[in-house]
This record gives structure tokens, C-alpha cells and sequence, in this order.
């Protein structure tokens, strides 16, 4: 045991940094896909158990690009500063989407922590930012979806100012990806060769303090791009995965949430933030077991379940305690009847060790379980770290851990009775050390629904199929029947042969909006969801977009009578109509923001799934008229128009310029339809120039713009405009067969002839600065037959 006297840490860490430095490589966002599932990590029970919890009253930063600031989705509750970057990135605005959006987009825009605060620092300097930053701020989580385009696993700088900073600033989380070079092969360091192992991306993931994701796909499986450890050291890394695609980024996202959310709930019971240690703790501890038994490489200690730590939490299964040098802590632990599974997990925040050290780790605690009964004793689960593929793949063992600043002992079927942890300190270099213990038992042997929850929503004929989650204990021997039902009386079979060792099954559901349950049959049992929400889409069409007013409508939805319209609020979608229609008028004065949205309420008064939001900003100008055009059909001209209401619309006038003065033609009293034809039966020979006026009930007077038609006889011809300016051009219009036979001819007034061209030959339109000022004669001529001749006045 090394004999330390207690040292202050920042004279420890004047020690650690003297005489070195190093320049970080640049980091690079991490790949992501802007589909979230939150259905696999427990935030969906959150939200339909314990929907208090949202991260209220707490704060993230985003260390990486700029979000986008204006997104509705973090509408009043993002703070600027200084340190954020420049550059706004599409990346980061997902990554804040998933750590606290608000949903106010659409329901997939709902973050994690949904009410938490938000800010970024940019990551053009990797190093932490200074201290005062987060506490200026009261930054509790901080968000690193980034890494390096190579591998790096040593001690650097950088992993040890993380380090560092955490043990100054014990309650602030630090949460990053693991990277996405999962199946790289290191070339340097003790696992150099050895393929896909000991790869992440960036030697800051390496600190020990600081809480590193990888990620899964939908069906719990290791994405192969996903990062994997051990550290230099041996270390396990990553400490836990969750769900993303194509990159680790959206894991980080979704536990930097969880963390939020756990903090949340401790200050609100406690008045006061927890350790980060114990966060960390809580995590790992409610985490699902994936891969081989116990942690490994690959998987860490598990899949995140932010609703299982949460629970852990609000019952109180932690211990906060410190030990000192040389000391030894006990703890008593009464295990109730029938349990199926004992797990309990220790976290220490570590000081940062020497860079380029061996081993990382610098206070080495111990952790171990007795049973008082009979003194049966337990130890936590390690892994193996020697540097060969195939014993870096050996499932965990008990033993004693040496290397982690994590321990986890899992106790299968543990009996019942009085247990003591114990805790000892074994090796220190610091005097004394804070430690965190979470403990948790399931006694459910029974099958349990994960997703549906209670309220929660399913949409159908997605971009993605839908898939419901649930937990059950089974060797894969067992099948189960699977049914669906709008009523809990009348059941439709879904599949008769479900793996329910797989933990999961896809299919679409049925297009409509409805209340509904899920039953799984397993032999005698039945196991019945709680009731969720299948609803499809809706959207809103815009009749017409008016300065003072918009006219909304929408298709009714079978079975739906009511629908509920939303405006934006300072933070979050607010209601503000109710109606039975499917059309309705919205005063864009009585409207508190211009962004509104709106859900279908089934009988009962729940709701389907909200509409997009609609910006009426963003909306085209359409103020009753969306079309009006016009042909000659014979001798006669059509007009046609098309408006999108006709709401509070008294008239429609066809007029025609007459003389420089627009005169009614033709009108159409309390139109009904959308689409109207008018007919003027005797255009007047060459351009006819017509428009529209809407009247409206209260007096109101809109104009279509003006459509301009060419009405020429058979064998006519007209020159346009006549006189004509030198500065512009001139048409000329003819309605005839054949009319390459046609020659149009120009001749001064002492006779001699500008030029003699065929109507084929002619452009549409000819420049009158091909003339000189003066009087010209025109004729057009077929065959040597004169049709028409005139005077043409060039000015």
C-alpha cells in the first residue's frame, strides 16, 4: 500500500502538468441520423409515468458547432454566450434536439429532458472550458458528440484536464461518444493489431470521470461502426450504449438528457445537485445487460434505461459516503423475499493521474459483498485485459478490480436476509476519496410491456416500422401470440408466433386514429398494455393567407368530431381553439405567435398526434385568389379562376380595360365552389386585358392581377403597339393558315422598301431600332394578294 500524506489537489495537479504540452488533433462532429428512437433507453416511460421529470431547472451545453438558435423546438430556453461558435450545424441542432427539444415541430422534435435550459461552447479548443463557464451558468451536463478522425488510446492532456475539472466541479457530468471507428484496428499501443477492439476516437474519451457512449440499433444490437474498448489501461469503455444510427452522437445526446432528468429529480428532493459519480452510478446501475453476461468491451455495463434509474433513485437505493486512507466503510443491505437479480454498483470521481501514465487509475477502492448469515462473500465483475482478441472477448468474472473507477457485482437469486457492502481503500494517493453506491433488485419474473406505455403514440405508415419492446425472462424456449385491440373486447390477431427472447417485434399499424391496447399470450397468460394512441398524421391546407387573417382547412379523420388548434407560447405549444369544423378562420391579430399546429380529440377528450407546426410567416401570399388565367376559345374569350375560400366572399366581377378604365363585364353573387368561369362572348380585336374583383361581406375589395389576351379574326393582323418608341420593340400578331406563304413588307414614305419577310421568318418581336423616326406603310401580301396595309409610326 503506498503510504501518501494528504496533499492539496491543485498542488497534486501543479505536479502532474509541469513541463507539459501537447496540441490536440481537430475534432469532427460524429456521424448521426436525424431518427430517434426513444422507445429503447425508457424515456418513453418517463414520459407516461413520471412526465414531472423533463430536466426543468437544469442546464446543458453542447460542446461542438453551434444549434440552431432559432429552432421552434428551443423556443425560450436557450441562453447565449460567448463561448459558442460561429458556424451553425445541422448536427448539433440534432444533438440538441435529442438532449432537450421541446417538440413543438412535431412530436419526434420532443427531447430527452424536454424542459431543460440549453447553451454550446464551440469545440474548436477540445480542452474543458474554464470553470467559471459552467458555474456562471449552473451547467450541470456537458455534451461531446465528436471525436477525432483516428484512433487515439493513451493518457493525454486532454483526458486528464477532464479529469481535473471534474474533481473541481464534482456535480458537473461530462458525457461523450465513444466514436465511430468500431471496426478500426489500433496501430499503436498494448492492443495494437488486434481488430476491432481498443478504437475510440479521441484520448479525452479515455478519462475516467467523465460517463462514454456507444450506441445500438433498434433491435439492441451493437451498431459495427460503434467504438469499443478497453482503454490503454484496460479499462471498460464504453460504460454503457443507447440507441442511435450510424454513428454514436445520438447515444451521448440521449444519456446527456437522462443525466438531466436524474438531476432534476435529486435537486427538487434534495436542494442540491448530486455528484456526478452518483448520476454515472444511477446510469450503470438501472442499465440492461446486453451482449455477454456482465460488462464487456463492447456493450459496457449495458443498454440505458433513464426509467430505471430513475426509479432507483426516488426509492432511495443510493449511498454517498467518503473513506479515508487506510479506512474501510461497511454498509448494511436487507434483501427481500423472492428476488431475482441483486445489482449494485460503486462510483468514485478519481484525481487525474500523470499523463502517459500505465494505469490511470489513481485511488483504488474496493468493493465487496457479504452475506451476514453465513459470510458467503461476492466480488464485482472484471474483465480480462490481456492484449489478444480472444481474451479480450471472455465473459466477466468475479474478482478483484484494480483498474476501474467503476465496480458492479451482479447477484443471481440471491436469498433473502441481512447483506453488508463493504467498502476498502485499498491504494490512495489522495487522503480521502467520495464514493457513490446504487443498489437495485427485480423481483418480476412475469412478463413486462416496455413500449406501449400509458399514453403513449404510434403512428402509422411511418418512414420507419414501428416496434413495441417488452422484458421477459426466457431461454428463447417459449413463443407468444400477439393481438391488438380498440376496445379490450374484440381482439385481432397480429402473429401467433412471437420470439419473445428477442425482447421486440415490428409491424404497421392500422391508419387511424384510435385508443388501443396490445395483448401478449404466453400459454395461460395474458399480458394487456396499458391503452396508447395509434393516430395518423394530419395536415393543414391553406385556403387563403391574408394580412389580418388566414383560412385554414384539413380532411376529417373517420371517426373524429373534434380537433384542437395550438399556438406557439414562450416555450411550448399552448392551445387556444377548439372546433368541430374542418375549416376555420384564424385573426392573425388575436394570435399570440404565427406559428400554429393542430391534433384530431377522440371521444374522450385525448388527443392524436399534433400536425407539423406551420409557420403563417412561411406561408405564400394568398389572399382568397390562387389562380386566374385565361384563352380564346373561338371568337370568344374564357376566363378562369380559382380561389381558396370563399368565406365571407359577397361578388365576383370580371372587368376588361376599355379606354385606359377597367369596365364589369359579367359577375357571379354569393359564389360557391372554388373554381368559376367567365366568358366574354366579343373580345375587342388585338389585346383585351381582363382581372377580377372580389367584394367581400364587410366591404373589402381584392383585384386578380390582369391577364392579357390576344383576339385576332382569321386573316387579321395587328401591329403592336403602333406609334411605336425606337427604345423598345414591337409584335406582330396575325391569325392565318400558312403563314410561311405570308409576307409582311415595310416601305418608306418616298416608297423604297426596308425589308420583305415572311411571317415564319419574323421574330415575335422585331426592334424599332432597326428604323429611323418618321412614317413607314406596311402591307402583308399572299400570293400577290394584298390582305392588309397600314401605316406604321416609328417615334
Amino acid at each position: 500500500m503506498i503510504r501518501y500524506a494528504a496533499t492539496a489537489l491543485s498542488s497534486f495537479m501543479l505536479v502532474l502538468f509541469l513541463g507539459v504540452s501537447a496540441l490536440a488533433q481537430p475534432a469532427s462532429e460524429e456521424t448521426a441520423s436525424n431518427f430517434v428512437n426513444f422507445n429503447l433507453n425508457g424515456v418513453n416511460r418517463v414520459r407516461a409515468y413520471l412526465p414531472e421529470y423533463n430536466g426543468e431547472g437544469r442546464t446543458v451545453s453542447i460542446k461542438e458547432f453551434q444549434y440552431d438558435t432559432l429552432d421552434i423546438d428551443f423556443n425560450g430556453r436557450q441562453i447565449p454566450h460567448p463561448r459558442s461558435s460561429g458556424v451553425v450545424s445541422p448536427h448539433s441542432t440534432l444533438m440538441a434536439t435529442i438532449i432537450a427539444g421541446g417538440g413543438n415541430s412535431f412530436h419526434t422534435g420532443l427531447g430527452t429532458a424536454w424542459g431543460a435550459h440549453l447553451t454550446s461552447s464551440s469545440f474548436f479548443d477540445i480542452y474543458p472550458d474554464p470553470n467559471s463557464y459552467f458555474q456562471d451558468l449552473d451547467i450541470s451536463v456537458q455534451n461531446h458528440s465528436y471525436g477525432i478522425d483516428s484512433i487515439e488510446n493513451f493518457y493525454g492532456p486532454v483526458a486528464a484536464a477532464y479529469d481535473l475539472q471534474i474533481s473541481q466541479l464534482p456535480q458537473l457530468l461530462q458525457v461523450f461518444s465513444i466514436g465511430n471507428l468500431g471496426a478500426e484496428t489500433p496501430v499503436s499501443g498494448p492492443y495494437t493489431g488486434i481488430p476491432a477492439y481498443a478504437n475510440m476516437t479521441g484520448e479525452f474519451k479515455t478519462a475516467k470521470n467523465v460517463l462514454t457512449m456507444g450506441v445500438v440499433d433498434s433491435f439492441r444490437i451493437i451498431d459495427p461502426f460503434s467504438s469499443r474498448g478497453p482503454t490503454f489501461d484496460g479499462r471498460i469503455k464504453p460504460e454503457l450504449v443507447a440507441f442511435g444510427i450510424n454513428g454514436s452522437s445520438a447515444a451521448a445526446a440521449l444519456a446527456s438528457g437522462a443525466a438531466l432528468i436524474l438531476q432534476q429529480a435529486y435537486w427538487e428532493e434534495k436542494q442540491e445537485l448530486p455528484a456526478a459519480a452518483l448520476v454515472k452510478a444511477l446510469l450503470i446501475n438501472g442499465a440492461a445487460d446486453l451482449g455477454a453476461d456482465g460488462p464487456d468491451y463492447t456493450y459496457g455495463f449495458g443498454n440505458t434505461d433513464v426509467y430505471q434509474s430513475l426509479q432507483t433513485l426516488l426509492t432511495g437505493h443510493y449511498i454517498s459516503d467518503t473513506v479515508e486512507f487506510e479506512q474501510t466503510r461497511q454498509h448494511n443491505l436487507q434483501i427481500p423475499e423472492g428476488v431475482k437479480q441483486l445489482k449494485i454498483t460503486l462510483v468514485w470521481n478519481d484525481p487525474p493521474a500523470a499523463i502517459n501514465t500505465d494505469k490511470a487509475l489513481v485511488n483504488d477502492l474496493d468493493m465487496s459483498l457479504t452475506r451476514i448469515a453465513d459470510g458467503r462473500q461476492w466480488s464485482p465483475l472484471v474483465l480480462s485485459t490481456f492484449p489478444h482478441a480472444d481474451s479480450l472477448a471472455l465473459p466477466a468474472r468475479s474478482g478483484e478490480d484494480h483498474v476501474n473507477n467503476v465496480e458492479q457485482i451482479v447477484l443471481e437469486q440471491p436469498e433473502a436476509g441481512n447483506y453488508e457492502i463493504r467498502i476498502d481503500a485499498f491504494d490512495f494517493q489522495v487522503a480521502e476519496q467520495a464514493y457513490h453506491i446504487v443498489y437495485e433488485w427485480d423481483t418480476g419474473s412475469d412478463f413486462r410491456w416496455l413500449f406501449p406505455s400509458r399514453d403513449n403514440q404510434v403512428v402509422p405508415n411511418g418512414s420507419f416500422l414501428e416496434q413495441v419492446y417488452w422484458e421477459f425472462p426466457n431461454d428463447g424456449s417459449q413463443n407468444g401470440a400477439l393481438s391488438l385491440s380498440f376496445d379490450g373486447v374484440n381482439w385481432q390477431s397480429l402473429a401467433s408466433n412471437v420470439d419473445l427472447s428477442a425482447g421486440t417485434w415490428s409491424w404497421t399499424p392500422p391508419d387511424t386514429v384510435s385508443r388501443a391496447l396490445l395483448k401478449m399470450e404466453i400459454g395461460n397468460a395474458s399480458y394487456i398494455s396499458d391503452t396508447f394512441t395509434i393516430s395518423s398524421q394530419s395536415f393543414l391546407q391553406f385556403a387563403l393567407n391574408c394580412v389580418d387573417s388566414t383560412g385554414v382547412s384539413w380532411t376529417r379523420h373517420p371517426g373524429i368530431d373534434q380537433y384542437r388548434f395550438y399556438q406557439l407560447g414562450a416555450n411550448y405549444m399552448e392551445p387556444f381553439l377548439l372546433t368541430s369544423d374542418t375549416f376555420v378562420i384564424l385573426s392573425k391579430n388575436e394570435l399570440i405567435s404565427p406559428v400554429i399546429a393542430f391534433a384530431p380529440v377522440m371521444p374522450g377528450g385525448k388527443e392524436g398526434i399534433r400536425s407539423f407546426a406551420y409557420d403563417l410567416n412561411q406561408q405564400p401570399e394568398n389572399c382568397y385568389i390562387r389562380e386566374f388565367t385565361g384563352t380564346i376559345v373561338g371568337e370568344s374569350a374564357v376566363l378562369s379562376l380559382s380561389v381558396g375560400s370563399t368565406y365571407n366572399l359577397q361578388t365576383l366581377t370580371l372587368e376588361r380595360s376599355e379606354s385606359g378604365q377597367f369596365i364589369a363585364k359579367s359577375s357571379i353573387n354569393n359564389p360557391v365552389g372554388s373554381r368559376f368561369e367567365f366568358t366574354d362572348p366579343n373580345p375587342d380585336s388585338g389585346i383585351n386585358s381582363y382581372r377580377v374583383k372580389l367584394t367581400l361581406s364587410d366591404g373589402t375589395v381584392l383585384y386578380t392581377s390582369i391577364v392579357s389576351l390576344n383576339f385576332i379574326l382569321p386573316d387579321q393582323f395587328i401591329i403592336y403597339p403602333n406609334p411605336i418608341s425606337r427604345q423598345s420593340d414591337f409584335q406582330v400578331l396575325y391569325n392565318v393558315p400558312d403563314p410561311d406563304r405570308v409576307r409582311f413588307q415595310v416601305y418608306t414614305a418616298q416608297g423604297a422598301q426596308v425589308f420583305s419577310l415572311s411571317l415564319t421568318e419574323l421574330q415575335s418581336a422585331l426592334f424599332a431600332d432597326d428604323f429611323q423616326s418618321g412614317m413607314y406603310f406596311y402591307r402583308f401580301i399572299r400570293d400577290g394578294q394584298l390582305l392588309q396595309s397600314g401605316k406604321l409610326v416609328v417615334r
